[in-house]
């Protein structure tokens, strides 16, 4: 009987927090920016060349970033150029993944073959 009583507490106090979380959008959050469309579009323009100085040809990556935040540039890049109905980018980003692409097969090959291994 003992243990129940600790093993009660616990979902008790595992669960109380749960209710009491605040997920809502703080208003400051929603605040609209003071720049226009356009100056926007020409901020990130500007940021992805001063970013693509960096760009390691034989690589196919931004020096002094890691592959993650090489991943979210290339999509943030992508995103953009559908926000502005352009094509701008397209070249870029077609040969920063045909060059990580041979990168990632071996990776996913070595998981995949390790894979069995570790959920038995």
């Amino acid at each position: 009987m003992t243990l129940r009583r600790p093993a009660f507490a616990l979902l008790v106090l595992w669960l109380v927090p749960s209710f009491a979380q605040d997920y809502s959008v703080p208003s400051q959050w929603n605040a609209s920016s003071p720049l226009s469309f356009d100056q926007r579009i020409h901020l990130f323009q500007g940021a992805l060349e001063a970013v693509n100085t960096s760009y390691d040809d034989t690589q196919g990556l931004i020096t002094n970033m890691g592959f993650s935040e090489n991943a979210n540039l290339v999509s943030a890049t992508a995103i953009f150029d559908r926000i502005v109905s352009g094509r701008d980018n397209y070249d870029a980003i077609s040969d920063h993944l045909s060059r990580v692409r041979p990168k990632l097969i071996p990776l996913s090959q070595s998981v995949c073959h390790v894979l069995p291994e570790i959920i038995a």
